[in-house]
């Protein structure tokens, strides 16, 4: 009859023991869930098509993402030299990718964890025909030929309206 209760009263101590366990664990799971919350990062994908994470926090805002794109850019690397001279003469912008559309990104964009950002170079170029457009290459010099027409029809398509 002892030895019964002494199984028995083992056995309660043992599942009050596993109890605590799970507990223990429940409580650093939820703990673990809210630490890679705050770490979470969001991707940005330079204009040579690496792809960067960024803790999250670095980048709460438009201008602190932009301070970031210079910090990125510190390196010397070519790629990071040539992206750092388009940033600092603000030829470039960027968007958030959500996978389903590309939506440039402005003082007011919420950038949240799991964002993806796009960087993109401006190249600016002067043409004198009004009936074609020809696109160079900096990087290997080829050139396109873009009738106007298709041009202004892109840039329709962008802005949602027609341009004149």
């Amino acid at each position: 009859m002892q030895i019964q209760h002494d199984i028995h009263e083992e056995l309660r101590r043992q599942r009050e023991a596993n109890q605590e366990v799970l507990i223990a664990m429940q409580t650093l799971q939820s703990l673990m869930n809210r630490t890679v919350a705050l770490v979470g990062c969001v991707t940005l994908v330079d204009a040579t098509g690496h792809d960067h994470a960024i803790p999250v926090n670095f980048c709460t805002s438009f201008q602190q993402l932009n301070k970031m794109l210079q910090v990125l850019f510190e390196c010397d690397s070519i790629e990071a030299r040539i992206q750092k001279r388009y940033v600092e003469e603000g030829q470039y912008d960027l968007c958030i990718n959500d996978g389903r559309q590309m939506t440039r990104l402005t003082s007011r964009s919420n950038i949240a964890a799991g964002t993806k950002i796009v960087m993109r170079v401006i190249f600016e170029q002067e043409t004198t025909s009004f009936s074609e457009f020809d696109y160079k290459c900096h990087f290997c010099g080829a050139v396109n030929h873009f009738p106007v027409e298709s041009v202004m029809h892109s840039l329709e398509r962008q802005a949602g309206c027609s341009v004149d």
